[in-house]
This record gives C-alpha cells, sequence and structure tokens, in this order.
C-alpha cells in the first residue's frame, strides 16, 4: 500500500478520545442534551463564541520525524496548514467548499484539489467548534450510549450521526466535560477502519479551552501525536488566506 507522508501529516494536523450501559431513547436524550450543555460550557461557553479565528503553531510526530506547523482556522470552516516535510513546502487547505492543497512530495506542485480519501478527512476537523456545539443547528443527531472506563477515567459516550451521514462516537470526561476521545471510521485506498483519536493536557486561551495534545491514527495506518506549542486568537485572518489560488477572490476579508 503506497501512503503519502505529505497528506497523511497534513490530514494529522486538522485533525489534528469497560463497560457501557444502555439507557432509554427519551431519557439518553435527556441525558445527551445536559452532557452537551456542559461539554459547551467547558470549552469555553460565550467566550468560545466571541473567537473568531486562530493561528496554532505545534509539530507532529510521524514515521520517525518531527515535523513542525502552522495552522489558521476562521469560523465557521475554512482552514489552512502550512508545513515543510523534507524540504518541500506543503500547504493544505479548505476554503469553505473545496479542499485543496500544494503537494510537491506527491507532484502537486501548483494549487490542485486533494483526491477524495484526504478530502474527506480534513473536512472531518473543519467544523470551527467541533459537532457538539450548536449540534441541532448543524442538524446533528446525539445519544447517549453510557459510561465507559478509560485510562483517564469515566467517560460519558456519545453516538453522533452527522447532517452526512457519517457516524461517529465521542468520549466526554465524567469530571470535566471535555471530549478525551473520538471514534470514527475512516476510508483509504479502499480499506475500512476504526481509528480512536486521543485529546489531553488541556489548556486554556482567552476563554478557549483547547487539548495540547492529540494522539491517534491518521490515514493508512500510520500513528501520531501531535503537540501544540502555542495557540492565539487576536488576530484578523484574512478569507483569501484560505481561497484555492486561480479563483474568484473573496470580498470579505479582514487584514493581517
Amino acid at each position: 500500500m503506497r501512503i503519502r507522508i505529505g497528506g497523511i501529516v497534513g490530514v494529522v494536523v486538522l485533525a489534528a478520545l469497560g463497560l457501557t450501559l444502555a439507557a432509554p431513547t427519551l431519557a439518553s436524550s435527556l441525558r445527551a442534551d445536559k452532557i452537551v450543555r456542559k461539554h459547551v460550557k467547558a470549552l469555553g461557553g460565550k467566550k468560545r463564541k466571541a473567537i473568531t479565528a486562530i493561528r496554532t503553531v505545534g509539530r507532529v510526530e510521524v514515521r520517525g520525524m518531527e515535523i513542525s506547523f502552522t495552522a489558521w482556522r476562521r469560523r465557521p470552516d475554512l482552514s489552512r496548514l502550512e508545513v515543510n516535510i523534507m524540504g518541500f513546502d506543503v500547504v493544505q487547505a479548505y476554503d469553505g467548499k473545496t479542499a485543496w492543497w500544494v503537494n510537491p512530495i506527491v507532484g502537486a506542485t501548483e494549487p490542485t484539489e486533494m483526491p477524495a480519501d484526504y478530502a474527506r478527512e480534513v473536512l472531518r476537523w473543519t467544523d470551527f467548534d467541533g459537532p457538539l456545539v450548536d449540534y441541532k443547528k448543524k442538524r446533528h443527531k446525539i445519544k447517549y450510549v453510557g459510561r465507559e472506563r478509560l485510562d483517564t477515567g469515566e467517560a460519558y459516550k456519545l453516538r453522533i450521526r452527522l447532517a452526512n451521514g457519517d457516524e461517529w462516537h465521542v468520549y466526554i470526561d465524567s469530571r470535566t466535560y471535555l471530549e478525551v476521545k473520538r471514534s470514527y471510521t475512516q476510508t483509504y485506498q479502499g480499506q475500512t477502519s476504526t481509528v480512536d483519536t486521543y485529546f489531553s493536557d488541556f489548556f486554556e486561551v482567552d476563554g478557549l479551552t483547547t487539548p495540547r495534545v492529540i494522539r491517534g491514527v491518521g490515514l493508512g495506518g500510520e500513528p501520531f501525536i501531535m503537540t501544540f506549542d502555542s495557540l492565539d486568537t487576536r488576530i484578523e485572518a484574512d478569507g483569501a488566506r484560505f481561497d484555492m489560488p486561480g479563483r474568484k477572490k473573496r470580498r470579505f476579508g479582514w487584514a493581517y
């Protein structure tokens, strides 16, 4: 199986969570809503909502390499990643409609739409607040499954059916109400597998609570550890930064 390292690191970044007890449907719905409300509060609540853009700097450990990256995100779902891999400058972005990249490692020396497998993974991570915040407005459906014992302690397990039909399981720590694990099914080169991603070492910046360390498995089964060294919320991310070059530029945006 051929694995494209440039795509793996990009998806990782923008990616970048015992016994389960069942519950009746109505009780499950009420329990899920209560857990989600506390989760949203733990993430920062209204203070988080006031943040419109972020820039993160960090590093990914994958295949024995440590690769530094800079990433930008802007509401509601714009993202851009810049990374240098083995001397090649790689850009990976989503402009609200198209996932695109510049990836000389695979011969994409000009801005090009991503292959479907990579684009699908990028789209999993573009939601600025994650799937639980305002999940009803996003047309996602959530069900409380039960409690489960993880290495970090007891967690509430929720099943999410996204508006696009994908199904995830997220695990919310019963003490902090922060997401500590996420599981979903991933397809790469025709092979389907279940992927578990773990979030830890949370920290707060300007009211936004986020994990400092993310561990998981990227496309092709490559394990990774991603660490955020800094997060800046006081930026003005120009909307054009996320656009695929060669297309009509946005008429909105901030100077940066």
